[in-house]
């Protein structure tokens, strides 16, 4: 039976209906996606960025605007949209980390919805396996940052790019521009989607309307872009050299969370990931004729903002992060499934391909739900020392993120060195008073730098000799070390 163009097509409800209505697919890999975020999203302990999320969420919205005038505006979209969930959902990790398990479900959806139209209901299915697979992926649905919000609106901006060659209808085009210019207001990073944008549009053939909507993006968040740029010393602490760089573009994308001090399982589990994403990309690229809009532009979606980032710290620009471009990770898993499809020879070989990559995955996956998975640091347990103390020391403003992200734990203890309420400061995480002219009494946990060189350590210490206090429990995280003191 064939239906007319333009008639409309009953199904019956339930999975039958959902099954012939091609949302299955789409539907069920979301669905995975979310649980797989959901089984591990509260276990890992807040860190310093997403300690920067609670800090400004909870603040009214003039605060925020005042504070994103100094510092964080490349994340301003996305904590203003989070403000209102956040009055009403709270401020733990579960609460938090919520919408970026949701945002990623969506982003799922729209990834394998493109895949299946540019290249077929089997490469979709293994696309979509590996995206909601991807530790690249997955750690930014269990992360309280912008990264993921990011990597659903370049998804739907693809998709939406996609259609607007395909159908040549004005809408398309108007919705694919809102998205791009919605995806840069969230993170600036997402600018560098531009030329993979472009790459599509001359692989149909249609370079000429892309680049004009790109241009019309472009133009109106140049703005925004320029304001940015006036922020970037807040990013000057990233210090990376050429051996750290390749491990982290090599294994750090795909594998996001993973440190060169991972441990030895991660770290071959991550070499494997890499190599069968390699080899299957190369398989991608052999089997390019009759899949160039697929190929061309899944390699572009992946090569040209990681090279865009990374390539200028070779000549001392500072500025990449793996986490910065997580949103081209979509490409790889594209790319995934379109070698793993082309791939020759018996079954059996695909799906040992397939099964060796599972379980590199799941190692990555496993690591990011540990307790200290995010960089390393464990605040939850730093704030564990601080019940029962009569004051807390924080030697820097920024080492008060511990108390910032877990306040319950602080609650009637005296901050020392804080000069005012850190909500209306203008800054992130408060202004210090100087430490020298602070008075030590009673049981005092003091919350230091970990490396023993740091000025603001041997001023603390300093200070704590001077009055006699006696070191008790301590506990030492990458970043920063907690210790007791009683002071008298």
């Amino acid at each position: 039976m064939t239906t007319a163009p333009g008639a409309s097509v009953t199904t019956r409800p339930g999975l039958p209906g959902l099954v012939r209505s091609g949302w299955f697919l789409p539907v069920a890999l979301a669905t995975a996606s979310l649980v797989v975020s959901a089984v591990r999203i509260a276990r890992p302990s807040f860190w310093l960025d997403e300690a920067a999320t609670v800090s400004m969420v909870q603040r009214s919205p003039a605060q925020m605007l005042d504070t994103l005038q100094h510092i964080d505006l490349v994340h301003g979209l996305y904590y203003l949209l989070l403000r209102p969930w956040a009055a009403v959902a709270g401020t733990s990790e579960v609460a938090l980390r919520t919408p970026s398990a949701i945002a990623l479900a969506v982003a799922c959806v729209g990834f394998v919805l493109l895949v299946r139209e540019v290249s077929g209901g089997r490469v979709a299915a293994v696309a979509g396996v590996a995206f909601v697979l991807l530790p690249g992926l997955s750690w930014t649905g269990i992360e309280a940052r912008s990264y993921v919000l990011v990597v659903a609106l370049v998804v739907w901006a693809v998709w939406a790019l996609h259609r607007a060659l395909r159908r040549r209808q004005r809408r398309w085009w108007v919705l694919f521009t809102v998205l791009v210019v919605l995806s840069v207001l969230v993170h600036v990073m997402a600018v560098l989607m531009v030329v993979p944008y472009l790459v599509a549009g001359r692989a149909a053939d249609r370079l000429r309307p892309t680049a004009v909507a790109v241009a019309v993006a472009v133009a109106a968040v140049l703005p925004f872009v320029v304001a940015t740029q006036a922020q970037v010393g807040q990013v000057s602490w990233i210090q990376i050299g050429p051996v750290e760089l390749g491990y982290l573009v090599g294994l750090g994308q795909l594998f996001m969370g993973l440190r060169a001090d991972s441990g030895v399982v991660q770290l071959a589990a991550a070499a494997v990931l890499a190599l069968v994403v390699a080899a299957l990309a190369v398989a991608a690229l052999r089997a390019r004729s009759g899949r160039r809009f697929a190929v061309d532009t899944a390699v572009a979606w992946v090569v040209v903002p990681t090279l865009v980032l990374a390539l200028p710290v070779l000549a001392g620009v500072q500025l990449y992060q793996e986490r910065y471009v997580a949103y081209a990770a979509p490409g790889a898993c594209w790319l995934v499934g379109l070698g793993l499809t082309a791939l020759r020879g018996p079954v059996r070989v695909r799906a040992a391909v397939g099964a060796v990559a599972v379980a590199a995955a799941a190692v990555g996956l496993v690591a990011q739900a540990g307790v200290a998975s995010k960089n390393a640091d464990d605040y939850r347990a730093l704030a564990d020392l601080a019940p029962g103390a009569t004051s807390v020391l924080f030697a820097t403003d920024e080492a008060r993120g511990v108390a910032i992200a877990y306040p319950d734990r602080f609650t009637g203890i005296t901050d020392l060195a804080a000069a005012g309420p850190w909500r209306g400061s203008g800054t992130l995480w408060g202004v210090q008073r100087p430490i020298e002219d602070l008075a030590l009494a009673g049981r005092v946990v003091v919350y230091v730098a970990s490396d023993p060189d740091d000025a603001h350590r041997r001023e603390a210490e300093a200070l704590l000799a001077a009055a006699g206090c006696r070191a008790g429990g301590s506990l030492e995280e990458r970043r920063w070390t907690g210790t007791t003191y009683d002071c008298g």
